[in-house]
């Protein structure tokens, strides 16, 4: 069973278009909007397969390909992300990179 909003502070709170009538529904929607306003995200579409989201200036945007992260297969398990030549790859992990981790 889904969630109806039957009040007008639920309606508020799930982004529903009502007129605030009291000081508790205004500063709900103010509340509500700046939320939205502040994880604002770009519109992707299937052109954007394979690219990542990165911050720049305080907002999220669409990487460029030079930030997209690489295709991996079954081949790579067991590999890890590291930046080669200044691009991510999957790369074999070496016990002296996992020294001091933690993981054991």
């Amino acid at each position: 069973m889904s969630f109806v909003p039957r009040t007008r502070l639920e309606k508020i709170l799930c982004g529903l278009d009502v007129t605030p009538r009291t000081r508790t529904e205004k500063a709900v929607k103010e509340a509500m909007e700046s939320i939205d306003s502040a994880v604002e995200l770009p519109k992707v579409t299937t052109n954007d397969n394979g690219k990542v989201l990165k911050v720049t200036s305080g907002k999220w945007k669409k990487g460029d390909d030079n930030d997209s992260l690489p295709v991996v297969t079954a081949a790579d398990n067991g590999k890890v992300l590291k930046v080669v030549d200044g691009a991510w790859a999957a790369v074999a992990e070496t016990p002296a990179e996992n020294a001091g981790s933690g993981d054991t």
